[in-house]
């Protein structure tokens, strides 16, 4: 989830994110990021994963991380320009994750029930857009008056 268009606000988010190789599935498998943050990739598997970045509508690789042994780490920097991510792993096909990075820092992944919070968002009416991977994206206005919770249910179906 996360709101278009915005251009004010609060802070971009410093601190790097997540990505854990474990039991042959990426987790989290959905997950946003700012512009700057970088990425810490890791395996607590036994066996060897690599972790393959890919810009999602060119397939350009950004970098290809091999992780040979459980514990093994590497922290590199996302890309300078907002994108969708895609991850997979060239020697378990089935492993695939998503980093949606954006320029400012109104964005959220929901929880395994679905809800979500974006938090600190300045007064205003904006595009709240919804992206799943196999629903794809779905967007609706909003509005946020001062002060205020806003809560809106959007539903999503697979193509």
């Amino acid at each position: 989830m996360y709101l278009k268009d915005i251009t004010k606000g609060k802070a971009l988010p410093t601190d790097a994110i997540s990505l854990v190789n474990e039991h042959c599935m990426f987790n989290p498998r959905v997950q946003g990021a700012s512009v700057g943050q970088q990425i810490k990739v890791s395996s607590d598997d036994p066996i060897l994963h690599n972790t393959h970045p890919q810009n999602s509508e060119t397939n350009a690789t950004l970098y290809n991380i091999a992780l040979p042994f459980k514990g093994f780490s590497v922290t590199k920097p996302l890309p300078a320009t907002p994108q969708l991510i895609k991850i997979k792993c060239d020697a378990h096909e089935w492993m695939h994750a998503w980093v949606w990075e954006f320029d400012h820092p109104y964005f959220a992944t929901t929880g395994d029930d679905g809800r979500f919070t974006i938090k600190d968002v300045p007064p205003g009416t904006y595009t709240l857009v919804v992206w799943q991977e196999a629903a794809g994206e779905k967007s609706i206005p909003v509005t946020v008056a001062a002060g205020k919770t806003v809560t809106q249910d959007i539903q999503l179906a697979a193509k």
